[in-house]
């Protein structure tokens, strides 16, 4: 049930964007109180973030495509890739494997 509960809170404040703690509390029916615990777990985790200072705080999503760090690849998986993946980009130009 906690995870449950920190998933709807964590997609909540994907799709509604910075959003309050009594916000939250107010759309899932739950504590403030809860709301704040689940909120603590999911700042330590960084899938979040607290945007403002107390009495007004809100929190995001933290965009994880920005933050990823691609792993180091051998020769023999960068040459598969490049011969084995395409990307064509919205304004037509492509891009072969890693590029």
């Amino acid at each position: 049930m906690k995870t449950e509960t920190k998933q709807h809170i964590q997609t909540l404040v994907i799709d509604r964007g910075p959003i309050g703690p009594s916000d939250i509390a107010r759309a899932l029916r739950i504590s403030t109180q809860m709301v704040h615990r689940h909120l603590k777990s999911l700042l330590a985790a960084g899938t979040i973030k607290k945007l403002g200072t107390p009495p007004k705080v809100l929190y995001r999503a933290v965009d994880l495509t920005q933050s990823t760090i691609l792993p180091k690849l051998n020769q023999e998986s960068i040459d598969y890739i490049n011969s084995h993946y395409l990307f064509v980009k919205a304004d037509g130009q492509i891009l072969a494997g890693l590029d």
